[in-house]
């Protein structure tokens, strides 16, 4: 088992972690088809109700993987960490915390409607206007106006996926979308977004 310092908060989740752990090692031999998958979520979200858990088996890996997520919520990280720190070695298995980024897909679809990422823009935000006062990100999106609640909740999902939950989480305070304006000349594509992260980063550290 990792026997890396936890932080004060994470100290008041260790417990929990520890005790979902020996249930996962001692049930884990007993695991079949996909009732599994359910025995997992329903242990975890008996200590963290909005904790998540994705399953993945990449390409050419000897392990799975057992994502746990936070869904971006920032309160949770602690609790991921714990999760993440106490995980005991695992044959099978690799503990991995919050969602990786994954590139962005050509489709998403969200309640029936679908948004294409390559012909999705965006402009820089900050706090009245002023991007140095913490970074936000207006999406161009195809939508009508009765269903931007549905578009903002597949932007956040979009991005999460496209960049990571903890990049997007740490580095972009406020995501709004918005129907295409009529000039998009002033704009950038959405699949320039990391490497606007990636400039963005390097400008405050020479700030």
């Amino acid at each position: 088992m990792e026997t890396e310092e936890l932080s004060a908060d994470e100290l008041g989740e260790a417990d929990l972690a520890r005790s979902f752990w020996t249930w996962f090692v001692e049930a884990e031999p007993e695991f079949r088809g996909l009732e599994w998958i359910e025995e997992i979520y329903t242990e975890l979200s008996s200590r963290w109700p909005r904790i998540g858990v994705e399953l993945a088996a990449p390409e050419e890996a000897s392990r799975r993987e057992i994502v746990l997520t936070a869904f971006g919520d920032r309160s949770l990280f602690p609790a991921v960490m714990a999760l993440k720190k106490l995980a005991p070695y695992l044959s099978a298995w690799k503990v991995v915390a919050f969602q990786q980024p994954k590139g962005f897909g050509s489709t998403h679809r969200r309640e029936g409607l679908v948004f294409e990422t390559c012909d999705m823009w965006f402009c820089p935000t900050g706090p009245g206007g002023d991007p140095s006062r913490g970074l936000g990100v207006l999406v161009f999106a195809e939508f009508e106006p009765e269903d931007k609640k549905i578009a903002l909740s597949a932007v956040w999902s979009i991005l999460e996926s496209a960049l990571g939950e903890l990049c997007v989480a740490e580095e972009i305070h406020n995501v709004d979308v918005a129907p295409y304006p009529d000039d998009l000349h002033e704009q950038l594509p959405l699949h320039d977004l990391p490497d606007y992260l990636a400039w963005h980063r390097k400008r405050e550290r020479s700030d």
